[in-house]
């Protein structure tokens, strides 16, 4: 089974999140959380720091990840860990391949352009109602 995590990155004001256009399958040309594959000799939270550096330049000094929830997709043969967190200062974005793009919490992420088949409005609305862990100021992983 792969396993793979996403990643809700949020500002500090809480009114954005963070997400990357997809330049390749899945969701080609849709709007996704980032995120990736897990390596065999990592644990979950280590992937996502992992890839969320890979990917935007984020670093642990810069937020503090929660697990949000794990799922199994068993018809993909996928393991999807989701995580959040939240800025603790302003950084500066370094995209590895897919844009990235602050998009307003208060959109429809049922809309078409968005990935997932409805699956990012439920992950928004899961995060917003755990926020209160949003607002940590530690900065260890």
């Amino acid at each position: 089974m792969k396993q793979v995590n996403l990643i809700l990155v949020f500002n500090a004001e809480l009114s954005q999140v963070l997400m990357c256009e997809r330049v390749k399958d899945p969701y080609q040309g849709k709007l996704n959380f980032v995120g990736g594959k897990k390596k065999t000799d990592e644990t979950d939270l280590e992937a996502a720091y992992r890839e969320l550096r890979e990917e935007t330049g984020i670093t642990a000094q810069d937020i503090l990840l929660y697990p949000l929830y794990t799922t199994t997709y068993y018809q993909d043969g996928i393991e999807l860990a989701v995580y959040m967190g939240r800025l603790i200062h302003d950084v500066r974005l370094v995209e590895e391949l897919n844009p990235l793009i602050w998009v307003e919490c208060s959109s429809d992420f049922t809309e078409s352009r968005f990935a997932g088949n409805g699956n990012i409005q439920h992950m928004i609305d899961q995060a917003m109602d755990h926020k209160v862990l949003l607002y940590s100021e530690s900065t260890e992983p």
